[in-house]
């Protein structure tokens, strides 16, 4: 089914993101391997950080492993190469993390392998190139937890989001978590006249009101950190007026938008950007708000996982109902095999 998925929108480069850890990444991820394998598919892995570690370094956790078909090709830190299985190493790549360079592998016999990869959207977009160069059909690009920028359009052509009971004891959280992540996919894009200029601005690092009445006020300064009342003060009680950022759209930005400013318009980059709880998305609609983003990004899929680690669980058949009415894309189970 998620093949099926891919195959439709004709994605070369798909991240497989989480809600949190422990919500059902790696199966999600595996179940995409073990299908490519089926169909002969040459695939490359990477990661965003770190996957396929026997044990979770943070929550000390057993995790399951990654497992890949002979002459799959993989980019991984130098340090994980040992908990690989048998392998080649065809070049060292001029990328550095914490874990040693980057190297790029192909297996020589099916099992398991451990991607630590790059940990910044431009290496990560150095690596995918490097893979695709070499001739595979597919990328599978694992996200970390708390680094989305995996899915960014310019990265990413689809990607597929698995959410589970590990994030909260609460059924009702973890739909609201996980409709919130969807909508994100879902916004829309400002016309062609305001977004070619919006791209102007984010390209130049630079941040902009564009006022109602055609003039514009730029900021010059890459990112809005600690800059969040300023901007609100500037566009106070001027209803019309649009933000224009290329940095993060955080919580205290749009608190502060939403307290000095009627219907507050803000375009981003993409929803990469956005860092706002559900919260803070809802008090932006009340208010008359709205988000726009410059480059769309495209949800294929939500996977599920009604168990948790910690004891905490769904009933399956629930869960599955609940984030289906949440979701305009397929809802899998990945454990029971289906949809149903």
């Amino acid at each position: 089914m998620l093949l099926d998925l891919i195959y439709r929108r004709r994605c070369s480069v798909v991240a497989i993101i989480g809600v949190a850890k422990n919500t059902g990444k790696t199966t999600t991820l595996n179940a995409i391997i073990n299908a490519a394998a089926a169909d002969h598919i040459k695939l490359g892995i990477t990661s965003v950080g770190r996957d396929g570690e026997r044990v979770d370094l943070v929550t000390g956790l057993q995790k399951p492993l990654i497992w890949v078909p002979k002459e799959t090709l993989f980019a991984t830190a130098e340090e994980a190469l040992t908990r690989c299985c048998t392998h080649q190493v065809l070049r060292e790549l001029p990328l550095r993390t914490a874990m040693g360079n980057l190297m790029l592998c192909k297996t020589l016999t099916a099992g398991e392998v451990e991607v630590a990869g790059a940990d910044t959207r431009r290496d990560n977009k150095v690596v995918v190139r490097i893979l695709q160069a070499a001739g595979v059909d597919l990328v599978l690009l694992d996200g970390s937890t708390n680094r989305i920028f995996s899915c960014a359009p310019s990265l990413a052509q689809g990607t597929i989001l698995a959410t589970g009971a590990a994030f909260s004891s609460s059924l009702t959280k973890v739909v609201q978590q996980t409709a919130h992540l969807i909508s994100l996919f879902g916004l829309p894009s400002p016309s062609p006249a305001i977004s070619a200029r919006a791209m102007q601005i984010v390209q130049q690092k630079q941040v902009a009101i564009l006022k109602r009445d055609g003039k514009e006020v730029i900021i010059d300064i890459p990112t809005l950190l600690m800059r969040s009342d300023e901007i609100a003060l500037q566009m106070s009680g001027n209803k019309g007026d649009i933000l224009v950022t290329g940095g993060a759209v955080t919580d205290r930005l749009v608190k502060a938008l939403t307290s000095k400013t009627s219907a507050p318009r803000i375009i981003a980059t993409d929803m990469t950007h956005i860092f706002i709880t559900p919260l803070t998305a809802r008090a932006l609609k009340r208010a008359g708000g709205s988000i726009e983003v410059l480059r769309r990004a495209t949800l294929l899929a939500v996977t599920i996982n009604p168990w948790s680690p910690w004891g905490r669980g769904f009933p399956a058949a629930k869960f599955l109902a609940a984030v289906k009415e949440v979701s305009p894309v397929p809802v899998l189970n990945l454990k029971r095999g289906s949809d149903e």
